[in-house]
């Protein structure tokens, strides 16, 4: 009888069972924690589906299996099982490292909410009636805490395992008292003493202020009390003040009111204005020497058309950097300019050279505040060739840049060596916080001490019903999704669909269509995070149009929500699409036709109407001398646009309603909305009301069209007794026919401090 003699462990010996191995163990590679996850996913998935993950004939064909092919997805192997459970399994399985889970206690709290879910009713998963639904009925909470049971005995063997070859996290202090407000985009003082952040500690979410907390105990004080809300806020090197920017609120407002660039003394003080500054959301930073401010300015509300400035930190005269105007890109990524150590150059998101038998590219880019030549910093290609997504460029220490980058739903922190002689980035990403929620880097002082935010950035849709024609809700809110999808904006269709936007899978930008009736769910349009596809839906909810580029231009195809993937291309280099015309087939949709990727802000604009039928437009609605842009459509049968007008030079903007026909009504026929209420307003496409906030509260103004006036009497719209949650006036919300869908978010934010490892 033959003996088997026991294999020696040598490098590059594949060692395990094969059908649980994960694609970098088979090939012999270097293991780490997330091996573990994979082989997790493949015992996980075989307890719920019975049958394992990968399968074959042999070992050799199994680890081929398990290298090549993608499992049967557990929503088909195990119909029973809950959707959620298929996508724990999925992001286990999934063959990039980068992609799976990054420890195992995320994979914990994903099994843990699943279980809470499964007790509670909240799960997303297939109908089941009859007497097969009373033999399944203990199937979704049995598998729940199984699966907890399965993962409770597994996490320490596979974390003690991982411990070995798991990168060390950097050590995480929080600032940010423990209560029930929010605080995030904090930034730390040179001397480690103090941090300063946005915090809605004054009850009002809307109009977050600056507050500062000494590192290390003692309680927030208010810096800043404007009017509005402020940007993200940044000291000083010498800690004796801190600079950001005042602006607006909505770009929808009545008078349009630039924002300000101001400074305050970081223990309290006057604040001092030290020049206009548009463009909330972009936050100046100081040069290392404390010298001079950067920062991003724009033209009203043209977010796209941005100016990258400099200015003395004692005031004067606003400086453009035209290099960067030069090359500003044409997607939405820069987040503030970022000083290099050495004072001389500011790191933005911006178009390089064209290569080789390509077009411009864009990466972050250093740009010297002498306008001399550009250097790209190679970092978008680092993070590429690593498997990540979008990543954004936080905070210098020493030769490390600290990069917060999107992996599916969760951001991390990362850091990346720069070159002092090439500025090029010279080292793969290393992480740095392993969290179940999302962590985002702002600065760090000299000595290794980084300021980080950290927040769930989970969030689900609700639907409460309403009478519509009246504003009365008639029901409590019903919870439409249960998942860790990043929902980050909703819509409804006159007559009751809902038309939802997530950012998932490692920076991808997705547009997803959900029928209230059914639940279903189709993927209408899918992006990259940062190059989002304007899509809208037509008024019965039948139809989507979606705008994609083509050159510097935006053309235009089709597709019946029924069939997303049978798109057809209306017309090429027509126009940017904005909104949906009330046409009662679905067939016009409002254009314009002079939009570009680089579009200039002082272009005066006007309203074309685009036929689905012959891919053609034909000016709708044009003034002499100001810009107009088509807004919402309103009224019970749509028969109303709000059309805005931007005359040049003036300091306000002016709203119509406008009746809709085919051919361009008259002026005489528009009636002007004078109502700051309602130029602020969410407009109903379904009946003839107005919505709009006061504190907490919603309010609907009712419109008459036969008298074509509004009424002096605004109604409050009463949630349904002891519904939770209620719909609040940061949620992102739309009206139709049948109801309210709005996107709730439940999470709270805080700011830690992060010491950096070697």
């Amino acid at each position: 009888m033959a003996s088997a003699a026991r294999p020696h462990t040598e490098a590059g010996t594949v060692l395990g069972t094969a059908a649980y191995m994960s694609p970098e163990q088979a090939e012999g590679g270097v293991i780490d924690a997330r091996s573990d996850i994979f082989s997790f996913g493949c015992v996980l998935y075989e307890m719920a589906a019975g049958r394992a993950a990968f399968q074959g004939e042999s070992i050799a064909s199994i680890l081929s299996a398990v290298l090549r092919d993608e499992p049967k997805p557990l929503t088909d192997a195990a119909p029973a099982q809950p959707h959620e459970l298929g996508r724990i399994v999925t992001k286990c399985l999934r063959k990039d490292p980068a992609r799976r889970f990054q420890g195992m206690a995320d994979v914990r709290v994903a099994l843990e909410d699943l279980r809470d879910d499964a007790v509670s009713g909240n799960l997303t998963g297939p109908m089941v009636v009859g007497a097969q639904a009373r033999r399944r009925s203990w199937v979704l909470p049995a598998v729940a805490v199984a699966s907890i049971a399965v993962a409770a005995g597994a996490v320490f063997m596979l974390l003690q395992r991982g411990r070995q070859t798991q990168p060390a996290a950097a050590e995480l202090t929080r600032v940010s008292p423990a209560d029930d407000a929010s605080y995030d985009a904090p930034a730390i003082s040179a001397d480690r003493r103090f941090m300063a952040y946005l915090s809605d500690r004054n009850g009002n979410k809307e109009k977050k202020q600056i507050w500062l907390q000494q590192i290390g105990g003692g309680a927030p004080i208010q810096l800043t009390f404007a009017p509005f809300g402020v940007s993200s806020p940044s000291i000083t090197p010498d800690g004796t003040h801190v600079v950001y920017k005042t602006y607006p609120g909505s770009p929808s407002a009545a008078a349009v009111i630039p924002g300000a660039l101001e400074i305050v003394p970081l223990l309290g003080g006057q604040p001092r204005k030290l020049a206009d500054a548009g463009c909330p959301g972009y936050s100046p930073t100081v040069s290392p020497d404390g010298s001079t401010i950067a920062y991003l300015d724009c033209v009203q509300d043209q977010y796209q058309m941005l100016f990258l400035k400099t200015i003395p930190v004692q005031g004067g005269v606003p400086r453009e950097i035209k290099t960067y105007t030069q090359r500003r890109p044409t997607g939405n990524r820069s987040n503030y300019p970022l000083w290099h150590p050495d004072g001389r150059h500011v790191l933005l998101w911006a178009s390089t050279n064209a290569e080789a038998g390509k077009g411009p590219i864009e990466d972050w880019v250093f740009f010297p505040i002498d306008e001399s030549e550009p250097r790209p910093s190679g970092i978008r290609k680092v993070f590429a060739e690593a498997g990540f997504g979008a990543a954004w460029p936080a905070a210098f220490a020493g030769d490390r840049v600290l990069i917060s980058s999107l992996t599916k739903d969760q951001s991390h922190v990362y850091s990346v060596r720069i070159s002092s002689s090439s500025m090029q980035a010279n080292s793969p990403p290393r992480q740095l916080t392993f969290g179940t929620g999302s962590e985002w880097a702002y600065n760090a002082s000299s000595n290794g001490l980084a300021a980080i935010g950290s927040a769930d950035l989970r969030s689900d849709l609700y639907f409460t019903p309403m009478d519509e024609s009246r504003g009365v809700v008639t029901g409590p809110p019903r919870r439409l999704t249960a998942d860790s999808r990043i929902k980050s904006g909703v819509g409804m269709s006159a007559r009751g669909q809902v038309f939802l936007v997530y950012t998932r899978n490692g920076g991808l930008y997705q547009v997803l269509y959900r029928d209230l009736s059914n639940g279903i769910e189709s993927l209408l349009s899918e992006s990259p995070l940062g190059e989002s596809t304007p899509t809208r839906l037509s008024r019965d909810g039948s139809q989507f149009l979606e705008n994609y580029r083509e050159g510097d231009q935006w053309s235009v195809r089709a597709g019946a929500v029924a069939s997303p993937h049978s798109k057809r291309v209306i017309c090429r280099q027509c126009g940017l699409i904005t909104g949906a015309a009330p046409s009662p087939n679905s067939r016009f949709f409002f254009i314009d036709p002079g939009t570009r990727m680089k579009d200039d802000p002082a272009r005066k604009k006007s309203i074309h109407l685009l036929d689905l039928e012959s891919g053609k437009s034909k000016l709708w609605l044009a003034d002499e001398k100001a810009s107009m842009l088509a807004g919402p459509t309103f009224g019970g049968k749509g028969e109303w646009i709000r059309v805005r007008l931007e005359e040049p030079g003036a300091k306000s903007r002016r709203y119509f309603l406008v009746p809709w026909s085919e051919n361009p009504p008259p002026a005489s026929k528009w009636v002007e909305l004078k109502n700051k209420r309602v130029v602020q307003s969410h407009i109903s496409g379904s009946s003839d009301l107005f919505y709009y906030w006061e504190g907490s509260t919603l309010m609907s103004l009712r419109f008459d069209p036969a008298t074509r006036s509004l009424s002096t009497n605004p109604t409050a719209v009463k949630p349904w007794p002891g519904s939770q949650p209620a719909l609040q006036p940061t949620d992102q919300w739309d009206i139709g026919l049948a109801g309210i869908v709005f996107n709730h978010k439940e999470s709270r934010s805080s700011v830690w401090t992060m010491k950096l490892p070697d």
